[in-house]
């Protein structure tokens, strides 16, 4: 058993006698009732040792969280075990760090910097070298996830646990690759400023790998019911397939005759995005200022409040109708006007030696996609 899994528990069979199983570090008690004992188990120089995992009533008591919380704690021993380093050893050396540290003055301690300190400097020295909007969404992180659980604990006694834990709480693919980004900046400007010696968050994507990414787009069905509940704003957000931070700030002065001027948050470079004809007669009248005067959020929320009325059978984001835009631009005409029209970042290389916009093919592209959206809608 690589994995603990329900339908694993679940056919464990009960046989009146009490007796074990070990395979892959794993240890599974049976007793002569039913109940499940599950445990890391280790061999090392100094014998035999485990660490409790799971203790279920019966196989019919076990919960989805459990499973989840156990296979994270297997996960993070399997690795330190690859590395020679056993939860007895791990222990043994916490302690003995925990008799150096209480060995130390009181007033030696008040002077060595914590995690906020460095939340502080990193804050005014590297975060302004950053986008606004990457920095922005670094100080986010910062707050939100780093700042509030291991704030108070000095740099130099963070462990590789206290970073693990705060990725594990966060499953939300995309954010959880960010925060893992985040932290390795923080402690890798923490060495450069000689405050620690080494980073503890160095390789934390194989103890905390990303969940698996949404794949989620819109039907034909739900695209007309979308369509029906939508305001000009959140149809313009499918007809241009373009990210919810970008609509939202759209300015006048963005809009040209060939189509819309901005700014790649991600990449940093100027594109103009092609307009179909249904994506111009959904902008309102032109004045000075913002086309729409909406924050970011709200844009997302209002999505989300389309979704809680369409009741799907899975839910949609504002993310994904960029999702569904993409998935029909490489149908309609091809991967490479895809990346195009989703302004992905380019390599340096690339971005280099071929120049070309590829503007006539995005601009057939939008016009296909929107005469997609409305044949369904009309049907």
């Amino acid at each position: 058993m690589k994995r603990i899994t329900a339908s694993a528990i679940k056919n464990l069979t009960v046989t009146g006698k009490r007796y074990i199983r070990r395979e892959n570090n794993l240890e599974i008690r049976v007793g002569a009732n039913g109940s499940i004992a599950i445990d890391f188990y280790w061999k090392d120089s100094r014998g035999t040792g485990r660490v409790p995992l799971m203790r279920l009533r019966d196989a019919q008591s076990v919960e989805k969280e459990d499973i989840e919380k156990a296979n994270d704690q297997l996960a993070e021993y399997r690795y330190g075990h690859t590395r020679g380093v056993t939860p007895r050893a791990e222990a043994e050396a916490n302690r003995a760090k925990a008799r150096s540290l209480a060995a130390r003055s009181v007033a030696e301690r008040s002077r060595l910097p914590t995690v906020a300190n460095l939340i502080r400097e990193y804050k005014k020295h590297h975060l302004p070298s950053l986008k606004d909007t990457t920095a922005k969404q670094y100080a986010q992180i910062l707050d939100d996830y780093v700042l509030p659980q291991i704030g108070p604990i000095l740099v130099e006694e963070v462990r590789r646990g206290d970073l693990v834990s705060i990725l594990l709480k966060e499953s939300r693919a995309p954010t959880r690759a960010t925060t893992r980004r985040v932290i390795g900046g923080l402690f890798t400007f923490a060495c450069e400023l000689e405050w620690i010696t080494g980073s503890p968050a160095i390789k934390l994507t194989k103890v905390a790998p990303d969940p698996p990414e949404r794949q989620r787009i819109l039907t034909e069905k739900e695209i007309k019911q979308f369509w029906a509940l939508a305001n000009e704003i959140e149809k313009f957000l499918l007809a241009t397939g373009q990210r919810v931070e970008e609509v939202a700030r759209m300015g006048w002065d963005e809009v040209t005759e060939e189509g819309w001027l901005n700014v790649d948050p991600k990449g940093g470079r100027q594109v103009i995005t092609p307009l179909s004809h249904l994506a111009w007669s959904l902008l309102p009248d032109r004045a000075d200022g913002p086309v729409w005067g909406i924050h970011e959020d709200t844009l997302t929320h209002s999505v989300a409040a389309i979704c809680k009325k369409m009741k799907p059978r899975e839910k949609f984001t504002a993310h994904d109708l960029r999702r569904t835009a993409a998935t029909h631009w490489t149908r309609l005409e091809s991967g490479i006007i895809r990346e195009r029209l989703l302004n992905h970042a380019e390599s340096r290389l690339h971005s280099t030696y071929n120049l070309y916009e590829h503007f006539d093919e995005k601009q057939r592209a939008q016009d296909k996609w929107a005469e997609f959206i409305l044949a369904v809608v009309k049907d």
